[in-house]
């Protein structure tokens, strides 16, 4: 079938560079959060749901150190109140933060 060729130049996240690139849409983003409630190590397992009010997916936890961290949340919901899923399915409330640095058009959305 040859769906893959490893000598023509093609990578893993070409379609979607590609895309970022053409469009100008980026739906996701790593960004600083902050946890209703400091953790100990280990209570959120890495890439844990992170959801929505209304139980949306929002993103996904990637790592923290007590009540500070980052995940990967669609930026269509970094304004709405988040919750992020512990280890024993325990809701968990957090922020996400937008960086003063980053582009003004994305801090609108």
């Amino acid at each position: 079938m040859n769906g893959i060729s490893f000598t023509k130049g093609c990578y893993i996240g070409q379609e979607l560079t590609a895309r970022t690139h053409y469009t100008g849409v980026i739906r996701k983003r790593l960004m600083p959060i902050q946890l209703d409630n400091p953790m100990p190590p280990g209570k959120v397992p890495e890439k844990a749901q992170i959801v929505t009010e209304s139980g949306k997916l929002a993103g996904r936890f990637r790592s923290y150190d007590g009540d500070v961290g980052l995940a990967m949340i669609r930026l269509a919901y970094a304004n709405e109140p988040l919750h992020v899923l512990t280890a024993g399915d325990v809701r968990v409330g957090l922020r996400a933060s937008m960086p003063n640095w980053w582009p003004k058009d994305e801090q609108n959305q």
